[in-house]
């Protein structure tokens, strides 16, 4: 009887390491990794434009060479996540094309990515309302 009962205690043990090893290894494969190369930050629009050279590698391989981006991203504040203005994906080796050259604006923005000139002009959809006095509300 306790052989049995310690037969299926290993049993369960094995099958339980077994699944946690095989989640561990399939998120290892699968999921992306990004590593920063070059990163450079301006104030915009209450804001920062964030020009950064990136590197994504996907899973453990020994030899990985992943996939080389270039990307503009503009983050509003604290608690907003990053828009991504502009992304290009590089050839393996190349520096172009490469956001570079920023210019920061009042309400816009101009860059190069060594092939092409970018303009961006951002404006409020809705402008600010005026304020109103107490006296008008009555």
């Amino acid at each position: 009887m306790k052989q049995r009962i310690l037969r299926a205690l290993a049993l369960a043990v094995t099958g339980v390491i077994g699944i946690i090893a095989g989640r561990v290894y399939e998120n290892g494969r699968t999921v992306p990794r990004a590593t920063v190369k070059r990163s450079e930050s301006h104030t915009f629009l209450g804001g920062e434009l964030l020009i950064s050279d990136v590197v994504e590698t996907k899973g453990w391989a020994i030899v990985n060479f992943g996939e080389d981006f270039s990307q503009l991203e503009w983050t509003r504040g604290e608690s907003q996540s990053p828009v991504t203005l502009y992304r290009v994906r590089r050839s393996f080796k190349e520096h172009e094309p490469c956001v570079s050259g920023l210019v920061v604006e009042d309400h816009g923005a101009t860059w190069t990515d060594g092939l092409y000139d970018f303009e961006l002009a951002i404006t409020p959809r809705h402008p600010a309302a005026e304020p109103r006095n107490a006296a008008d509300s009555r």
